[in-house]
């Protein structure tokens, strides 16, 4: 008789207390636009990438988050769903400020910050990583950190709209190395999955 597979564990990770995930993006806002307030580009498009790829990031490392908020596929790659409110919200308190900057073609709508960042509700290595993608993407345009993020995790998001769940992070443009290949070999003989 057949043995019977065991279900599969649920494949989105999820906070269990949003409003300490909203905190945390709201903080994280705060420490990014700070630390950008000098880079030659630094709009909208550039803050949402700086947080996705850090908390996509952390995932892949830590196994969880930085923020644990949402993410949803927009046209110029994934972002926070809630960031829209967000954003208005920490402009209605008087925790942030929009500027249209002209640049180039396009106009940069770029987020200036009115307070210190609460790093309470952040970690060293949140820090650590968010800085770490900061200098990764300090030079770049809010049209090169689009580009990039529109790789498979977003587009086997579907629609517009769709959730992102952060176990898309694992997923690779990359072929597989030969030693990746020799490796899934291995594991198919030992645990004879193409039987199953």
């Amino acid at each position: 008789m057949a043995k019977k597979k065991p279900a599969l564990p649920e494949l989105t990770y999820s906070t269990d207390d949003t409003r300490t995930a909203v905190a945390r993006l709201r903080e994280l806002v705060l420490y990014v636009t700070s630390r950008c307030a000098d880079a030659e580009h630094f709009g909208a498009i550039k803050l949402n990438k700086i947080i996705a790829f850090a908390d996509f990031t952390a995932f892949v490392r830590r196994g969880k988050p930085i923020t644990g908020v949402e993410y949803m596929r927009q046209k110029n790659g994934p972002v926070p769903r809630k960031m829209k409110p967000v954003l208005e919200q920490m402009q209605e308190r008087g925790d942030l400020a929009k500027q249209i900057v002209p640049a180039g073609k396009f106009a940069e709508h770029r987020y200036v910050p009115l307070r210190e960042p609460n790093l309470n509700v952040l970690s060293a290595s949140d820090i650590a990583l968010v800085d770490e993608v900061i200098n990764i993407m300090w030079k770049a345009t809010g049209q090169q950190v689009s580009d990039f993020s529109h790789g498979i995790a977003w587009r086997v998001a579907g629609e517009d709209g769709a959730s992102i769940p952060y176990e898309a992070a694992f997923l690779s443009d990359q072929p597989p190395t030969a030693a990746e290949i020799a490796r899934t070999h291995e594991l198919n003989r030992k645990f004879k999955w193409e039987e199953a």
